[in-house]
């Protein structure tokens, strides 16, 4: 996995997607990572959908392949689905995706969700790895997959049959899983299309298949391994999903809030989270501005790091942003966080005191969770008095600021410079990026750092070959805080 970033870049990559049968609401974040290498699929039909997270390995090239090879596939399928079609076409996508000789591999759990004739929901779930698919059903948290780790005894036999070891719980003391797509170096017959050849080897694509019966209001969560990796267990995931739902008016914001916590509660992975909820979801988008995909910018503020440039940097490029954009985008989007926190908390500077009897009950419930340590989840179902001497207590133990108010002030203030005049030059970071430049042209930067990596990526005057060496750059001796590795 290697060195980690001193801070994840926690810029998200949005999908939305609805129908009368569904609310889709997906999110993804770097996290901790050098790379984003995870994907997802959404497909909806008239009576059925398919649903899919593909988390690579190496790189994101074998999950891209699988996600969207997938998706092609699925459109010319019929359904419902045999269990034997289904493992027959993983099998058949990894077999094509080893014959371009691409490199990684990725796991990917996936589902194929139909409307019957009785208004109940058909759900068939394949998983190749350890990632997961999760009902909440009746309100209930029903795992629908199992991790497939080289430790687990019907792997771990199958591993030393194709003449492999299990060393610290990894294939041949490398690969953390036991089933993936790709991963060539584990498949001794990547050129066979015969099924009982590709089920023996070191690593395969086979899936596990479950089926479940679903209701209306129900819903299924399918999320990369990252989710799970710190404390974040399904029954904890489902129930934060399942608690703020009823509150939401976006499906996606809340896939995003769990990356959120996953990352709080210590995973240093990506991350990814699709919600699929059995509702109608046909207005879903339109009441979303019509964002089908969105990508929120997020926080900035390890600047002075060159991995935690460059992850940031690779993160927007997967939505078609450029750095200088993703730069004014996170400006923008932290100077209109900072504002609606200030009205949320019905105050006007940060410092104000807070008069909890003014907050409505989602922002007094924001205020708990956030300062108890993530410890309350039942806070939803307190009454305003309970929530109102919770807050107290909490205010009066030192915790003065609305939640994340302090981070936002720091990065606009030390990383932009965005004072209240709405300077938009962070020059910290800008004056770092200057004097890579001049250690490499005579030409001289002119204005603020958003005009400049435009300067980088036009070409004019500064040569488009300088943004890779901007990017790869080591940072200054006299560069106060850098984590670089």
């Amino acid at each position: 996995m290697g060195v980690p970033l001193p801070k994840p870049v926690d810029t998200k990559l949005i999908d939305r997607a609805g129908s009368p049968l569904f609310k889709v609401g997906s999110g993804c974040m770097n996290g901790y990572r050098d790379n984003m290498e995870d994907a997802h699929a959404i497909l909806i039909k008239e009576d059925w959908g398919f649903f899919g997270v593909f988390d690579g390995h190496v790189n994101d090239e074998c999950s891209e392949y699988i996600a969207q090879k997938f998706t092609e596939r699925m459109q010319t399928e019929s359904v419902p689905m045999s269990e034997e079609r289904m493992k027959a076409l993983c099998l058949s996508l990894d077999y094509e995706y080893l014959a371009t000789g691409g490199d990684g591999g990725s796991t990917g759990t996936f589902c194929i969700v139909r409307k019957l004739p009785n208004g109940k929901f058909d759900v068939m779930v394949g998983n190749v790895g350890d990632s997961r698919v999760i009902a909440c059903k009746d309100g209930v948290c029903v795992p629908l997959t199992n991790d497939h780790k080289p430790g687990y005894a019907q792997e771990n036999q199958r591993i030393f049959q194709c003449h492999g070891t299990v060393e610290n719980n990894r294939v041949d003391g490398s690969l953390a899983v036991s089933r993936a797509f790709g991963d060539v170096t584990y498949k001794a017959h990547k050129e066979s299309k015969d099924p009982a050849l590709q089920v023996q080897q070191k690593v395969i694509a086979l899936p596990e298949v479950q089926f479940i019966e679903l209701s209306a209001g129900d819903f299924l969560l399918l999320c990369c391994d990252g989710v799970f990796e710190g404390d974040f267990p399904n029954e904890d995931v489902v129930q934060y999903v399942r608690h703020r739902l009823p509150h939401a008016k976006d499906l996606a914001k809340v896939a995003c809030g769990v990356c959120d916590e996953a990352v709080a509660r210590n995973s240093k992975d990506n991350i990814s989270c699709m919600i699929v909820q059995l509702v109608d979801g046909s207005n879903y988008v339109a009441e979303q501005g019509g964002h089908a995909v969105e990508y929120f910018p997020g926080s900035f503020l390890a600047c002075n790091s060159t991995p935690y440039r460059q992850a940031y940097f690779k993160m927007s490029a997967k939505a078609g942003i450029t750095p200088a954009k993703a730069l004014q985008l996170r400006f923008e989007k932290v100077k209109e966080l900072i504002r609606d926190t200030l009205v949320s908390y019905h105050i006007n500077e940060p410092h104000q005191p807070i008069d909890f009897s003014k907050l409505n009950e989602q922002t007094l419930i924001e205020f708990v969770l956030y300062f108890s340590d993530r410890s309350h989840e039942n806070v939803f179902e307190w009454s305003r008095a309970q929530l109102l001497d919770k807050a107290r207590e909490l205010h009066g133990d030192g915790h003065n600021y609305p939640p994340h108010l302090p981070e936002l002030i720091k990065e606009r203030d030390d990383v932009f410079r965005g004072g209240p005049q709405g300077d938009q030059r962070p020059e910290e970071f800008f004056d770092l990026l200057r004097r890579d430049l001049e250690k490499t042209t005579s030409s001289q930067p002119r204005g603020n750092v958003f005009d400049v990596i435009q300067q980088i990526q036009s070409g004019s005057p500064i040569p488009p070959e300088l943004l890779q060496y901007v990017m790869n750059s080591r940072q200054h001796p006299d560069d106060c805080d850098d984590d670089d590795s």
